[in-house]
């Protein structure tokens, strides 16, 4: 049965659910929060550089805690209205003095979400900067923490600092300490997820829950459970279970205790795969330095399919798919053994057992609800996974309800380019481009719709237009040099196609190159693109493909200093990306 707060985040159209499976565990984390007047502080909006964009799971807590205050932080500008109590805030999650001010103003916070920009200096500086702040006995949770094994992000296989996994697993070994460091030791317990990690702050003015207040207990509400005690006293309450009672035989138990005086990393590691699925090891006490090393690497190798997109040949240990939690609480630690398996987000598997179960959740949500947002999102899901086609009942409908958001007129418009239906695409893309006046994607897409129906001057004014509020953007400027080249401007073609590769950014400048090898083959000058076309082919770039067919094509036109007259294929299809994709 699906929880509230994942049917709110998909009727709100958040990858909190879906992409990734975080709502079950925030809302294990947050229910006993739900109907108090609690701050809650969310950092990353979503939407990325769009102003009218993001909010989803905004507006996703402001209906899960109704008597909440909500507030979101982005680095860029967002002009969204979420009602009275959600603000939004532009600054960065890294600068002190914004901070303290929003901490002044707006807080101070009972619950913390580190949704931002996930590179681990950032994640990492913000909890030192904010875990100070937060209301004893809230609950500071990150987020996407599988960019700490991401270079890109600043994160690495062996956890180099700064980095957010190695950061909190450091305040996981070190709990109960004493080490006078108010960010390791008011931390009372800390619980790891796929891709997430929470904090509970201790709250001096009541007594230190220990691992029997944990909510992980809660699936066993309701049924007789068996324990393999090992010699330990029976838990003092039922751990919300009907009925505990000792294992006998050799009947898998649902939990194993397990004496942290005497454990080693090698019998904590048999308790639980003795375990029956889903099922508990509970090590009571305080680990020593050997078990403590084991806890470390099996909270790391929680997110052990984030490992493998990066580094698919590190070894992880032989229960990272069965270990779904460690929770280290003050007086043990509590193991969740459960399927972790979910697919991670940089390499999504929708066929995977419980992505597909996500999906089907997804779809039977959604199945009477007119929520924009949740649509769209879902419509992109299904485009991204299943392909346009599968999409397109959803974007019928969100065309009858009269949709206007930017990813709606993005699909539709390329499902219709899709379907060849060009004249719906251009005015879906005229709509687009009346809500969002010179929009540069929409103006490239509506200027190479255009370009298809041989609308040459609209399309040079539309792509013209959006050049005048954007000169420096190179897909327009990309776009411009296709419409020219049919035009028959040739000069205009290459000098835009020039400047296109002088302003690309390092990992965008060979796709550059090749529109420039596409012009310059269409005015016959076949050198220098033999020179672009050779090179980009020659390297590991992710267009070195496409540079290959693009000079094999070269290669077997006449050997002649311009293309013949009668022999259009070639430059006409290295000239026109749209007739070459439809060849």
């Amino acid at each position: 049965m699906i929880d509230p707060l994942s049917r709110l985040a998909i009727r709100h159209g958040t990858d909190k659910f879906g992409y990734h499976d975080y709502t079950p565990n925030y809302h294990k984390l947050f229910e006993r929060f739900r109907d108090r007047p609690v701050k809650v502080l969310e950092i990353g909006v979503g939407g990325y550089q769009d102003e009218d964009r993001g909010g989803q799971s905004l507006a996703t807590w402001r209906d899960y805690f109704p008597q909440a205050e909500i507030t979101g932080i982005d680095i860029q500008k967002k002009s969204l209205d979420l009602g009275p109590r959600v603000q939004i805030l532009q600054g960065s999650q890294i600068d002190a003095a914004f901070l303290a001010r929003l901490v002044a103003e707006r807080g101070p916070f009972d619950l913390i979400i580190d949704d931002g920009s996930h590179r681990n200096e950032h994640v990492v500086e913000s909890y030192r900067l904010l875990w100070p702040t937060l209301v004893p006995g809230g609950i500071y949770v990150v987020e996407d923490v599988q960019t700490a094994f991401m270079p890109r992000f600043g994160g690495s296989l062996s956890l180099d600092q700064p980095n957010s996994v190695g950061h909190f697993a450091n305040i996981l070994a070190r709990m109960d300490s004493a080490t006078d460091d108010p960010l390791i030791d008011d931390v009372g317990a800390i619980e790891r997820f796929h891709n997430m990690v929470a904090l509970h702050k201790i709250n001096p003015s009541v007594p230190r829950p220990g691992w029997e207040s944990s909510n992980a207990f809660e699936p066993l509400a309701g049924l007789a459970v068996s324990i393999a005690t090992n010699g330990l006293p029976m838990p003092k309450g039922n751990l919300g279970a009907k009925r505990l009672s000792s294992t006998s035989g050799s009947a898998a138990p649902d939990i194993a205790l397990v004496d942290a005086a005497t454990a080693t990393p090698a019998s904590v590691e048999a308790a639980v795969a003795g375990l029956a699925m889903p099922g508990f090891a509970i090590i009571s006490g305080r680990p020593d330095a050997a078990l403590t090393d084991w806890l470390v690497a099996r909270f790391v190798e929680v997110d052990h399919r984030e490992i493998a997109v990066g580094f698919p040949r590190a070894e992880v240990g032989p229960l990272a798919q069965e270990i779904r939690s460690v929770e280290r609480h003050a007086d043990g630690v509590v193991i969740v053994k459960a399927p972790n398996d979910y697919p991670s987000n940089f390499a999504f598997d929708a066929d995977h057992p419980q992505a597909a179960e996500a999906i089907a959740q997804i779809e039977e949500v959604l199945k009477d609800c007119d929520e924009e947002n949740g649509l769209v999102q879902f419509a992109s899901m299904l485009t991204n996974t299943r392909g346009r086609e599968a999409a397109a009942p959803w974007l019928e409908r969100l065309g009858r309800i009269g949709a206007t958001s930017r990813v709606y007129f993005q699909l539709a418009s390329g499902l219709a380019q899709r379907e060849k239906r060009l004249a719906d695409a251009a005015a879906l893309l005229g709509v687009a481009l009346e809500r969002f006046p010179c929009d540069p994607l929409f103006s490239v897409n509506r200027g190479g719709v255009l370009l298809q129906l041989g609308h040459l001057d609209e399309a040079a004014a539309v792509v013209d237009a959006a050049l005048e509020r954007a000169p420096r953007d190179t897909n327009l400027m990309i776009q411009r040099a296709r419409i020219a080249v049919r035009a028959g401007d040739i000069d205009l073609a290459v000098a835009q196609a020039r400047r296109a590769v002088e302003l690309s950014a390092p990992q965008r400048r060979d796709a550059a190159k090749i529109a420039l090898s596409e012009m310059l083959v269409a005015a016959g000058l076949l050198h220098e693109p033999l020179t672009i076309l050779g090179e980009i082919a020659g390297t590991n770039s992710r267009y070195a493909e496409k540079a290959g067919r693009l000079l094999g094509a070269l290669l077997d036109a006449p050997d002649t200093s311009k293309p013949a007259e009668d022999d259009e294929t070639q430059p006409a299809l290295l000239a026109d990306p749209s007739r070459r994709a439809a060849s």
